[in-house]
């Protein structure tokens, strides 16, 4: 299989991180080659740790976000991807490979599809788009002209969410009014688990996700409890010392409150939409205001001190 990989990257400290690292020398073992593109500029010292893992693109300071170090590498890469098999899309926002990148393209080769991800959101008439921050295209998008046009379309954005609305959700509507068909290493459904302290577990141990968000560390949006102490379990599969030494230069705290939390957040669904939902959220890492949401009307329940481990 001849595949191709283009990952991006951005860094505000300018540094290329140790798990950056660890996650192209992964995408090495399926890719046969690796472009790097940094929305920046990295100092030679950071530069040179890519030697005979990845080729650096420098392209200096864009602002277009992923999609733009995307379009560039696409450039870059020009007839090469006329033979290409399969193309992977990449980024810094996830630990990773959790579990070998070659188990999940083993596990998709039999899967109908034409580009997959690890996860997406799907609704009652099914797969909607795949999260961006891992994708796979096969050949048969690769060739057709639209997918080219889309890059060439690609331009500054206001902000993060402009980017997800025209880009990241943009590339799956454009995908599925052309007619090529999605899919997910991950279910689709999994963002609604009734309890979402489960997540980052089942991802690990039921479906063996090679990824892992940054954001679920630097920000718990899904409140785990006891997030700390996944990370135990993490150290089976993946070194938890790169997590804790990014987490620790990102967040600068050697251990977030949110590491602690007691409470997870509940969701109940019905055909499809949401039904019932219990969720909280923290203030000034002391208190926890819970609410229920109830048909989309949300209710403030109470208040409750923040329980954490002393």
């Amino acid at each position: 299989m001849n595949r191709l990989a283009i990952f991006a990257h951005f860094d505000p400290d300018a540094i290329l991180d140790d798990y950056v690292l660890r996650y192209l020398r992964g995408l090495r073992t399926v890719a046969a080659r690796v472009v790097f593109v940094t929305d920046g500029d990295l100092p030679t010292s950071e530069t040179a740790k890519l030697d005979g893992v990845a080729e650096l693109l420098r392209t200096g300071r864009h602002g277009e976000y992923d999609f733009g170090s995307w379009k560039r590498g696409i450039a870059h890469l020009g007839g090469a991807l006329t033979g290409c098999d399969e193309l992977i899309l990449a980024n810094d926002s996830c630990y990773a490979p959790i579990f070998a990148f070659g188990e999940a393209f083993a596990r998709m080769t039999d899967v109908p599809c034409d580009v997959w991800g690890v996860t997406g959101y799907r609704d009652r008439e099914g797969l909607k788009f795949i999260n961006s921050y891992f994708l796979v295209f096969r050949r048969t998008v690769l060739s057709d002209p639209r997918f080219a046009e889309f890059w060439m379309g690609i331009a500054p954005r206001g902000n993060k969410q402009d980017v997800v609305a025209d880009y990241e959700m943009g590339l799956s509507r454009m995908l599925l009014a052309s007619g090529y068909r999605l899919g997910t290493l991950v279910p689709s459904d999994m963002i609604d688990l009734p309890v979402h302290g489960d997540y980052v577990r089942r991802l690990m141990t039921e479906y063996r996700s090679p990824c892992l968000k940054v954001s679920l560390f630097r920000d718990n949006p899904t409140r785990v409890p006891r997030l700390g102490e996944t990370l135990a379990d993490i150290d089976r599969f993946y070194p938890r010392r790169l997590i804790d030494a990014h987490q620790r230069r990102i967040t600068k705290r050697d251990d977030p409150p949110h590491y602690h939390f007691r409470l997870g957040a509940f969701r109940w669904s019905w055909r499809g939409g949401p039904l019932l939902r219990v969720f909280g959220r923290t203030r000034r890492d002391r208190w926890w205001k819970l609410y229920v949401q109830v048909l989309g009307v949300t209710v403030f329940a109470f208040v409750l001190p923040l329980a954490r481990r002393q």
